[in-house]
């Protein structure tokens, strides 16, 4: 394996308090730390240092760009990517345990991958 196997493409604002749960769900996605790319953007200017220091696969992109919404700051980053696939986490949302694993092995069979949400407010999934 020469780089990452996916790149993690994870658009971030405001999001000190969550981040790291959102870098944490990634490297428990059942793949090797070597496998992944873990892409941060920052649209508020901040360097999110913590999250950057949960892992080597961490990199935060500060383009200096502010609130110019999540479809831009993951554009910035997509342009950074270099895994063989990409996959889209919002920096409050997880990951389930070994997501990753299951959603590389699909994409690997059949050319692409889905998988479907779960919304879950005070504990109950709605």
């Amino acid at each position: 394996m020469l780089g990452p196997v996916i790149s993690v493409v994870i658009p971030a604002y405001r999001a000190e308090a969550v981040l790291p749960r959102a870098v944490a769900s990634v490297l428990a996605g059942g793949l090797p730390e070597a496998a992944l790319e873990i892409l941060v953007e920052s649209d508020d200017g901040t360097d999110y240092a913590a999250a950057a220091a949960l892992s080597r696969a961490v990199t935060v992109g500060v383009s200096g760009a502010v609130a110019t919404g999540v479809g831009p700051a993951r554009n910035r980053a997509l342009a950074r990517a270099t895994g063989d696939w990409v996959a889209f986490l919002d920096a409050d949302d997880w990951l389930a345990p070994g997501f990753l694993a299951e959603a590389l092995a699909l994409a690997e069979g059949h050319g692409a991958a889905m998988a479907r949400l779960e919304v879950r407010l005070g504990g109950v999934t709605v």
